[in-house]
Parts: C-alpha cells; sequence; structure tokens
C-alpha cells in the first residue's frame, strides 16, 4: 500500500495512529505529526506570496559534531528541567527587506491531547485564545475522527447528523475583515482532502494543497508498509467499528479489489 488507494485519507492509517499502545501511548501519532507538519510547510511555501515564509517551529535540532572528542559543556541530567517542544505547528511569517517578521498565521496539526476527554484540551483551548488574541490568524487540521470536534458547535461523527470525520477550522482575526470568522471545512472518508484558503495580511491569501502534503507525508514514510503488516487479510482492523456503517461498507469496496 505504498500510494494511498482512497482519494483522500487513508481510514486504516488514520485509525491506527490513534490506536493506544499500552507501551508508548498513542501508536504511531508523534512521528506521523513530526513528518507532516515538515511536509505542510514545505508544501505551503510553494503557494505563499514571494514576501511571505512558512517553518516548522518549535523543533528539537539535532547537530553531528565531527572531530569533537571533548565536550565543550557537560550538565547533570537532573539539572535540566525544561525541553524545547519538538515541531508541533507551521507558523507563516512575513519576509521584507532581509528580514523575518511576527507571525501572521498559525497552521496547527491538532494531536488526540489537544480534544475531549483529554485533560489537554483545556490548556490548548487556551494557548489557542493566545494565538487569535495575539492577532494571528489560525487553521487546525483534524484528522481525528474518534474524538469530539475541538467547537461544540460542529457535529460529531458518527453519532450526529450531518457530521464528518476530518474538519480544517481557519479561523480569519485580521483587522481589514468585516467581521473575525471561523471557517468549517469538513470532508468524509470517500472524498478529497480540500485546497484551504489561508489568510495572510491584508487581502492576501494563499491557496493551500493539504491534499498534497497528506500524499507526499504518506508515500515518504513507512506508513504504508505497516498498514501492509497490520491488516494481511483482516480488513477490519485498526479500530474499524469507530466508522459509521456506510462508510465502513465503502472501506470495504475500495480495499476489497486492491488486496489478495
Amino acid at each position: 500500500m505504498q500510494k494511498n488507494p482512497f482519494i483522500g485519507i487513508n481510514p486504516y492509517i488514520n485509525s491506527w495512529l490513534q490506536t493506544p499502545s499500552d507501551a508508548d501511548g498513542l501508536a504511531g501519532w508523534g512521528a506521523f505529526h513530526a513528518a507532516h507538519v515538515v511536509v505542510m510547510a514545505e508544501v505551503l511555501q510553494e503557494a505563499l506570496p514571494e514576501h511571505y515564509v512558512a517553518f516548522a517551529e518549535q523543533s528539537i535540532q539535532s547537530t553531528i559534531l565531527q572531530n569533537a572528542p571533548v565536550p565543550t559543556m557537560v550538565f547533570d541530567l537532573d539539572e535540566l528541567d525544561d525541553f524545547p517542544e519538538p515541531i508541533k505547528r507551521v507558523v507563516i511569517r512575513e519576509f521584507r527587506e532581509g528580514r523575518v517578521g511576527k507571525p501572521v498565521t498559525a497552521i496547527e496539526l491538532l494531536s488526540p491531547t489537544n480534544k475531549l476527554p483529554k485533560s489537554d484540551y483545556y490548556l490548548y483551548q487556551r494557548k489557542r485564545q493566545e494565538v487569535l488574541a495575539s492577532g494571528v490568524s489560525l487553521a487546525e487540521v483534524d484528522y481525528l475522527h474518534e474524538s469530539r470536534p475541538i467547537l461544540p458547535q460542529i457535529p460529531q461523527y458518527s453519532d450526529q447528523p450531518n457530521s464528518h470525520p476530518y474538519y480544517v477550522l481557519v479561523t480569519d482575526v485580521r483587522h481589514t475583515q468585516p467581521r473575525k470568522t471561523v471557517n468549517v471545512f469538513a470532508f468524509g472518508i470517500n472524498e478529497m482532502i480540500p485546497h484551504v484558503p489561508i489568510p495572510l495580511i491584508g487581502d492576501d491569501w494563499a491557496m493551500f494543497d493539504l491534499g498534497r502534503a497528506y500524499a507526499l507525508t504518506i508515500r515518504r514514510g513507512a506508513w504504508g508498509r505497516l498498514i501492509d503488516l497490520m491488516i494481511g487479510n483482516n480488513l477490519h482492523t485498526a479500530q474499524f467499528e469507530s466508522y459509521h456503517p456506510k462508510d465502513q461498507a465503502w472501506i470495504l469496496s475500495q480495499m476489497k479489489g486492491i488486496t489478495p
């Protein structure tokens, strides 16, 4: 399954990523999150006007030292209390006259810990409001169909009518707009991932091909091979029951012509 047989989100990979692991918490979400955020920044950069730049921020930088047998500094591990956060989001900044400016828009890939019933939901909501209050617009990508949307006004999949498993929320707080809005782009398992309009400065916009970023992430990683090994002949796997019965039937119809 190196090539995603689905036109949008691969439901097998997506369910497995949300499956709890007794040893390490969430099975593969951390690795996927880090990989996807980097690719999102790469794809988004191609769509930005020339005076904007996109960074995958809050990353731990790894450095390989050569010909340095003597450490420059040595610390006891117990003395180190705080560590930088790993790659967490994409941040768009204005770039003019050789200078990188303040954040314009942030793009968050939601993690299971950001959503109810996890306790970090309330911390995320507080940080979310701080970002918006600072004048930075926010796009939130939610592939997590097994937990409730972060806004209570959005119908919960698959219990409520007119619900969808996946969402992208774009909150535009620019002063140039007549009102601050939250635009919700919802899509299903048998639908393409939408192009998402990302607000920039003034009347500037960038059209973000999120589907391309997802496809590149799946193709570059080992996700397809992992699913091949786990599925085998069992198409009902990785919390398959978390999908709506109609979606389960569609998933099976797609896979029966592919698996041996």
